[in-house]
């Protein structure tokens, strides 16, 4: 193991012997830990939505509020540092970041290109369907 004498090395040139023994116990450990976790196979159901239908009606209108709470915050929060970039800037200055807000808001609305309405609309989807990270068969 070339790779922990290095480390070692290094371990006891920046720390004193007792502490650089203590850092490499602890580092040992967690790599065992880490070699030592279980692989989860993707379960069937890992997506379910079965749980969610008991209370639609209550979690509906929960989401709603949120969503139009979370909304008019971000309006109001939009609105005040408008005003205040007004007041700080010249208006050339203004009148830049005016525009650039309007060409970032349209690309805002290209985003995620309805992936998430999609997702939303299917009845069964699979982990590499969701995440961003693993490829589709």
């Amino acid at each position: 193991m070339a790779g922990a004498a290095e480390r070692d090395a290094g371990l006891t040139a920046v720390y004193p012997a007792a502490l650089a023994s203590g850092i490499r116990a602890v580092a040992d450990r967690a790599a065992m830990n880490l070699m030592n976790l279980p692989i989860q196979a993707e379960s069937p159901d890992t997506f379910s939505t079965a749980h969610l239908k008991g209370d639609l009606k209550g979690r509906s209108v929960s989401g709603g509020l949120i969503t139009l709470t979370s909304q008019g915050a971000q309006f109001l929060l939009q609105s005040a540092s408008t005003v205040a970039l007004a007041r700080l800037l010249v208006p050339a200055d203004f009148g830049l970041v005016a525009m650039v807000t309007a060409i970032t808001g349209v690309a805002q609305g290209f985003a995620d290109l309805g992936l998430s309405e999609a997702t939303i609309q299917r009845e069964q989807i699979s982990h590499a369907q969701v995440s961003t990270w693993s490829r589709s068969p």
